[in-house]
């Protein structure tokens, strides 16, 4: 009876795992804006940079992005776009991985279109995510606090997260309010990429993870 529970308990931590939805390495494409307006539409979640999101879809003028090959003469070769490129601390999804997590996102995110100088013909999102969750156990936690007089308790990057899982019932993509570009996803979530073939997509457990899942 004992070995049974114990066992019901490890497939039950595996179902509520949470992950951060990382940035894959060289292996797959990252991308930079083309112009400063561009930069200033990708940096939508900083005051100072860029530029907020329009209350409207309509008023959305997709920016231009282009691969980055490294800096200098000397640069490499194109790498693979793949179903989740980054674009600094930006997620951004093809239609194969909208049209496989569309539930997810629907629920959970906006998608903001953008255009890929090396896939014209492609359709790539911007994920915005819209579920906001405070369910980060502050105690247990660790990472860099952002010092901020006002919430001195935030964190500017976490580096082990311990979740309140009563609060995440349901949520397969969320944000702290620490960050509104830090992405966490559920078990659910990743299999789901798995399992749809999709490819480029980064997932840890930490983050110094040394073995992070990449699609």
């Amino acid at each position: 009876m004992e070995r049974r529970y114990s066992q019901k308990n490890r497939i039950q931590s595996i179902i509520n795992m949470f992950y951060e939805w990382s940035y894959p390495n060289l292996t797959y494409a990252g991308y930079l804006a083309v112009s400063e307006s561009d930069d200033e539409k990708m940096q939508w979640y900083d005051p100072l940079m860029g530029v907020p999101l329009p209350t409207s879809m309509n008023e959305w003028e997709p920016p231009l992005l282009e691969q980055y090959l490294g800096d200098g003469k000397k640069k490499r070769k194109p790498s693979p776009i793949g179903d989740a490129p980054s674009s600094g601390v930006i997620h951004l999804v093809s239609q194969k991985a909208v049209d496989a997590l569309s539930d997810i996102f629907d629920k959970h995110a906006k998608l903001y279109p953008v255009k890929l100088k090396d896939a014209p013909n492609e359709d790539f999102y911007m994920i915005v995510v819209t579920t906001e969750v405070d369910c980060l156990d502050r105690e247990k936690s660790t990472g860099k606090r952002t010092g901020y007089e006002k919430r001195p308790e935030y964190f500017s990057s976490i580096h082990t997260w311990v979740f309140d899982e009563s609060k995440l019932e349901g949520v397969d993509l969320f944000v702290l309010p620490d960050s509104k570009t830090t992405c966490y996803v559920s078990e659910r979530f990743k299999q789901r990429v798995l399992y749809s073939g999709l490819k480029g997509f980064g997932f840890v457990k930490e983050f110094w993870d040394d073995e992070p899942l990449i699609s």
